[in-house]
């Protein structure tokens, strides 16, 4: 289960990172909107598939270790952002303030996740 749980978070982790490049470089076409949220969600679908593998076939849980803490903080992070993204939508009074916050959430989202990412390579020998 090692297996599908890293390579589901590190092609979470990737598609998540093609999605804030999306929206930093890409504002100006007209199709970047969408791209940008299929990337976010398809982001979390994966994320989540990583996060449920941990737990498939172990008998002790993932939250041994501090990977798996910082784990469970990323996959809380990586789901709470994009809904801070489309309410940024519904709620226009606090749209500036839900955008910032979004922007900011996504960018913490993807260094914790970079982070964990190369500390659980740490944990399984392999760095």
């Amino acid at each position: 289960m090692f297996l599908y749980h890293a390579g589901f978070m590190t092609a979470g982790f990737l598609v998540l990172l093609a999605g804030g490049a999306v929206a930093r470089y890409a504002k100006r076409r007209r199709w970047w909107l969408r791209a940008h949220r299929g990337l976010g969600w398809g982001g979390v679908a994966l994320v989540l598939a990583g996060f449920a593998a941990i737990f498939m076939g172990q008998e002790e849980g993932p939250f041994q270790v501090p990977h798996g803490w910082l784990g469970a903080v990323v996959v809380l992070l990586a789901v709470v952002t994009p809904i801070l993204g489309h309410l940024s939508f519904i709620m226009r009074e606090k749209s500036a303030t839900l955008r910032m916050v979004h922007r900011w959430s996504g960018r913490t989202t993807l260094a914790l996740m970079g982070l964990n990412i190369l500390y659980g390579l740490f944990i399984a020998g392999i760095l």
